[in-house]
């Protein structure tokens, strides 16, 4: 997949509104299936020094591609 789709768009995160920060505005900052692709691949090499193998890992966060990066991380590791 990373061969094939690589510099294509893979998760995207809504920008804050520059005036209000509490506001989202009408556009997204997107992560390449690559970037994400390396920071699971990275992420899941840390994980695997602190967590034992077939442990469970628990993620408690909003929805955001720091969420999907872990999940990633560990069914890769």
């Amino acid at each position: 997949v990373l061969a094939i789709y690589g510099d294509r768009p893979c998760l995207g995160m809504r920008d804050r509104n520059d005036r209000d920060p509490k506001l989202y505005a009408n556009s997204y900052t997107w992560l390449t299936y690559r970037k994400i692709g390396r920071r699971a691949e990275r992420f899941g090499c840390g994980l695997r020094q602190l967590v034992n193998a077939r442990s469970s890992v628990g993620i408690c966060a909003e929805n955001r591609p720091e969420w999907v990066i872990t999940d990633l991380a560990c069914i890769l590791n």
